[in-house]
C-alpha cells in the first residue's frame, strides 16, 4: 500500500514537473532562440578559440581574435541582407505584373484548348498576390531574428568568456574522476564535430545552389 502511495506521489510530482518545465520554456520562449543559436555560435567558435591558446596566444587575445571574427562575419551578413531586401521590395512590384501576364497567357491557352471556363476558375486561386504575401512574412520573418542580434551577441560573449570557467566549475563540483565530466567532454565533442560537418556540407550544397541559380539566371540567388 505504501509502496503504490510512493508511485502515485512520484508520478504527481513528476507531471508537476514536467508542467513546470513546459509553463517556463513557453514564458521564456523569446530568449529560446537567441539562447539556443549562441551555444551554436559558441560550440563552433570554441574550438577555434583553444586551438590559438595552443599556439601560444594569451587567452585574452585568442577571445579578442574570434570575437572579432564573429563580429565581422555578423555584421557582413547583416550589410549583405539588409541591401539584398532592399533591393528586392523595388523589383516585388514588377514580379506582380510579371506573374500576372503569365497566368492570363495560361489561361487563354487553356481556354483554347477546350478547358471551361469554370474549371479555369477553380485554378484562379493562385494569384500573385499570394506569393507577393508570403515573400514578405518570410522577409519580416528574417527581420524578427535580426532585431535579437543584439541580445544574441551579448548571450554568445557571456558564454564564450565563461565556456574555459564552467568547465573548471564542473571538475572542481563533481571531482575530476567523476563520470559525468567525462560524458560531457564526448558530448560536447560529438556536438562540435557534428556541427563542423553540417556546417561544412551546408555551405558546399549552399554555394553549389547559388552557382546553378546564378547560370540560370536567376535574380537575388543568394537569397534563395
Amino acid at each position: 500500500m505504501k509502496t503504490q502511495k510512493r508511485s502515485i506521489t512520484s508520478l504527481l510530482i513528476g507531471i508537476a514537473s514536467l508542467v513546470l518545465i513546459v509553463a517556463g520554456l513557453k514564458a521564456m520562449s523569446g530568449l529560446l532562440s537567441p539562447i539556443l543559436l549562441s551555444l551554436f555560435i559558441v560550440l563552433v567558435t570554441y574550438p577555434i578559440m583553444m586551438w590559438l591558446k595552443r599556439r601560444g596566444f594569451p587567452h585574452w587575445l585568442a577571445y579578442t581574435i574570434v570575437l572579432f571574427i564573429v563580429l565581422s562575419v555578423g555584421a557582413f551578413f547583416v550589410f549583405f541582407f539588409t541591401i539584398s531586401f532592399e533591393q528586392l521590395a523595388d523589383v516585388l512590384p514588377s514580379y506582380v505584373n510579371q506573374i500576372e501576364a503569365q497566368l492570363n497567357n495560361l489561361w487563354q491557352w487553356l481556354n483554347e484548348r477546350g478547358v471551361e471556363s469554370e474549371d479555369i476558375q477553380s485554378l484562379q486561386w493562385f494569384q500573385p498576390e499570394r506569393i507577393i504575401q508570403l515573400v514578405l512574412s518570410f522577409i519580416s520573418s528574417l527581420i524578427s531574428i535580426f532585431s535579437n542580434i543584439g541580445l544574441t551577441l551579448l548571450i554568445f560573449i557571456y558564454m564564450l568568456a565563461t565556456a574555459p570557467t564552467f568547465a573548471r566549475q564542473l571538475r572542481r563540483g563533481l571531482g575530476d574522476n567523476s563520470l559525468l565530466i567525462g560524458q560531457f567532454q564526448d558530448f560536447a565533442q560529438s556536438t562540435t564535430s557534428y556541427l563542423a560537418i553540417k556546417s561544412w556540407i551546408g555551405a558546399l550544397t549552399a554555394i553549389c545552389q547559388i552557382i546553378l541559380m546564378w547560370i540560370m539566371g536567376v535574380q537575388f540567388a543568394v537569397l534563395w
